[in-house]
């Protein structure tokens, strides 16, 4: 059992003990497993917090990672996933000690069953690191490595800080000591070590706090309408995390970051709506992520008469979809969000 951090019902921060371990720090979303997890908490509180963090944590590694990378672990080895070359070798071709140093740690770590390890590449100009880089490496079943980069804001203290909160033992590590250190993290949860970071706004328009918002939102509405079941139904589990990572894309050219605020017809869109499934590679664990498609076979239909607008709910077929207002129309552009009619609507 560990220690970790939930809300309560106020959504203050408390220390909650003996909670059941999270599935290896959460590799990847599989709603298959999520109604096994989440059925070891008593408490339906603790069982929506810890839902709304798993999920959260895996669109994080998914939409606020800059790069992503499988290997495989073999015989005290890590191999190349996709060329099969030994790393450590590449790694030793590459002459920088820093570097090589801290490949056998990583190896070192990932043989003593470390499943994260975070390694801190700061911004060095002797050594050719031109911004400050954290990479995570998370260890799965059967040997796989993934390792997700991500490009941090902070400069040299608030890097020191970071390892020495995550577990660092130097006492006043520079750029290159950090570097030769990786550091096997084994107090904090993913979640946790996080939600520290300060993700390069340059690097992705999608924030930590949106997808903590609408994670939180869009959870809380599905609770209310279908209880108990967004923990037990894997179908409607997959649909809530789809949804939500639908909704994270259809918002990411908004930077007000104040909360979020889902209108009812999307909502029920995402609750009842028809819902394509596919596949993409992204960059979470598993190296393969989920996307969601939401429409209505119904739906609320706007049309232009005597110049006025008019809406109705009924048949969507061959109408448009407006991602804005969540309304079907005919043609080129929404009256009410391209056109701007606002009469009886």
């Amino acid at each position: 059992m560990n220690n970790v951090i939930e809300r309560d019902t106020k959504l203050n921060w408390v220390v909650a003990e003996e909670l059941p371990k999270s599935r290896l720090n959460s590799k990847n979303f599989n709603s298959q497993l999520e109604p096994h997890y989440l059925g070891q908490f008593e408490n339906i509180q603790m069982r929506l917090s810890q839902s709304k963090e798993e999920m959260a944590t895996s669109l994080k590694e998914m939409h606020l990672s800059q790069f992503g990378h499988d290997y495989i672990f073999v015989d005290g080895h890590l191999f190349d996933e996709k060329t099969h070359l030994d790393v450590a070798l590449l790694t030793q071709n590459g002459g920088i000690e820093e570097e090589n140093k801290a490949m056998t740690k990583i190896i070192k770590l990932l043989g003593e069953k470390n499943n994260l390890i975070v390694n801190i590449s700061g911004e060095n100009k002797d050594l050719g690191y031109p911004d400050n880089m954290i990479d995570f490496w998370l260890a799965g079943k059967d040997g796989k490595v993934r390792v997700l980069r991500y490009k941090v804001e902070g400069d040299a203290k608030w890097l020191k800080d970071f390892y020495k909160t995550i577990g660092g033992e130097l006492v006043d590590p520079n750029m290159a000591e950090m570097l030769a250190d990786p550091v096997g993290v084994t107090k904090l949860k993913l979640a946790e070590v996080l939600n520290m970071l300060v993700v390069s706004k340059e690097m992705a328009k999608i924030e930590d706090k949106r997808i903590e918002d609408v994670t939180h939102e869009l959870t809380t509405y599905f609770y209310k309408e279908f209880g108990n079941a967004i923990f037990e139904d894997p179908d409607l589990i997959l649909r809530l995390y789809l949804a939500i990572g639908n909704e994270i894309k259809r918002n990411n050219n908004t930077n007000e970051l104040t909360g979020t605020v889902i209108s009812k017809m999307q909502i029920n869109i995402y609750k009842f709506g028809q819902m394509e499934i596919k596949n993409i590679v992204g960059h979470g664990c598993g190296g393969i992520a989920q996307e969601g498609k939401f429409g209505s076979s119904q739906g609320y239909i706007l049309v232009i008469r005597d110049g006025k607008m008019e809406s109705y709910y009924g048949s969507t077929a061959g109408l448009t979809f407006c991602e804005q207002c969540s309304c079907w129309h005919s043609g080129s552009q929404c009256p009410y969000c391209d056109l701007h009619y606002k009469a009886n609507c």
